[in-house]
């Protein structure tokens, strides 16, 4: 589950004609950086909530794109000395920062949690037949 959508980057993480530059080069690069940011914040997410979020805040949202942001960097070919990639350097560490407080319980972010892990575990197992320990002691005359 991405946390943040394409407008959503345009706003927070890189101007959309970077983005568009960065879609026609590499398809689907934009949508893949959200992605694995939304997976790399789901890591930190995890040592404290019950994922998937079923409602989460721009906090979380700033931080996926700030983290997404750094990740096109390369692709987009920034000159890593220039002012913009700095920025955008900066900026990603602050997000990847929020997100090791949020895990330590330091930041308490707008998030709502979800129901049952996906990757959890289920129990399935045949109905009680009606043994107990009782039963089988009054059987033997314990």
């Amino acid at each position: 589950m991405a946390y943040a959508t394409r407008t959503d980057f345009e706003q927070l993480g890189l101007p959309p004609d970077a983005l568009d530059a960065l879609d026609s080069r590499v398809p689907g690069s934009v949508a893949r950086a959200l992605d694995a940011a939304s997976t790399l914040a789901d890591g930190y997410l995890r040592a404290r909530y019950v994922l998937p979020l079923a409602a989460y805040g721009d906090d979380l949202t700033q931080a996926v794109c700030a983290v997404a942001a750094a990740s096109l960097m390369t692709t987009l070919g920034l000159d890593p000395e220039s002012p913009m990639a700095t920025l955008i350097r900066e900026r990603s560490k602050e997000g990847r920062r929020w997100l090791e407080l949020v895990a330590a319980k330091k930041v308490h972010p707008s998030v709502t949690e979800g129901g049952a892990p996906v990757d959890g575990a289920e129990v399935i197992s045949p109905p009680a037949r009606g043994w107990d320990e009782v039963s089988i002691e009054e059987e033997r005359g314990w």
